[in-house]
């Protein structure tokens, strides 16, 4: 339960509790179970605090230091946490549904079993964070930095990854059906199954980036087709998924294409 002196600290507004913070580093702050639904916290100074199984429905956290935090269990459904630093935090079961989350720094922060579902996580910084289990349906990925990032399980359908970075990461049983992956880096990706890639849909003029995941030298072997036909690979036809897109810098990085047919090739 949260400490009622720390929550009374809380209320009285962000520049109250930051000094508090300020001059009692020692003291951890205990505001589990707290109910802070639609509360201003702009910019506060959470490090480290306890806000497990909290109420945080809506609540503006804009901006906040919210690194190695406790929001495991804690509902965050609709909450504003742009810009926020949530490096290393605790959000093991977490309910983030459509929560604004554009820009954060998630860097080694626990997602396991997290709700993500249509949640914006525009060019947030997910290196080495675990997303095991999580829900990310429909979620706006775009931009993102996933590398690294546990998705064991994961599930991203109808999610958007345009241009992510996955570089290393583990998609293991990951559900990818649907998921834009247009200009993503897939390379090294690790537990990346020829199944999976054929689920995905993208821009045919800004594939992503998958040619070290597969490994296609040892498919070749095999003799897998690794064309674009053979891969039942669905180009986006819409338009509107390149818009605010940079597309010639796609093009000059993207060195991969997938009109590259392995089987008799030299």
């Amino acid at each position: 339960m949260a400490d009622p002196k720390h929550l009374k600290i809380l209320k009285q507004g962000v520049a109250v509790w930051n000094k508090w913070r300020d001059d009692n580093p020692d003291i951890h702050p205990e505001l589990s179970k707290a109910y802070l639904i639609r509360t201003v916290l702009t910019e506060a100074n959470l490090n480290g605090v306890n806000l497990s199984k909290g109420k945080l429905i809506e609540a503006d956290l804009r901006g906040g230091d919210l690194s190695m935090a406790n929001f495991s269990r804690a509902n965050l459904t609709g909450a504003n946490l742009s810009g926020t630093n949530l490096r290393g935090a605790n959000l093991i079961g977490a309910n983030l549904r459509g929560a604004d989350l554009r820009g954060a720094n998630l860097h080694e922060a626990n997602l396991h079993m997290a709700n993500l579902n249509v949640a914006n996580l525009n060019v947030v910084n997910l290196n080495g964070a675990d997303l095991n289990g999580a829900n990310l349906t429909g979620a706006n990925l775009t931009g993102a930095n996933l590398g690294g990032t546990d998705l064991t399980g994961a599930r991203l359908p109808d999610a958007d990854l345009a241009d992510a970075d996955l570089t290393r990461a583990n998609l293991s049983e990951t559900k990818l059906h649907e998921a834009n992956l247009s200009g993503a880096n897939l390379a090294d990706a690790v537990n990346l199954t020829q199944e999976q890639i054929g689920t995905i849909r993208f821009d045919p003029d800004i594939p992503p980036i998958l040619f070290d995941a597969l490994k296609l030298p040892d498919m070749k072997e095999a003799g897998v087709d690794a064309s674009t036909e053979e891969r039942g690979m669905k180009p986006i036809k819409d338009d509107a998924v390149l818009t605010n897109r940079n597309e010639t810098s796609h093009r000059e990085r993207v060195t991969i294409a997938y009109t590259i047919n392995i089987v008799g090739s030299a």
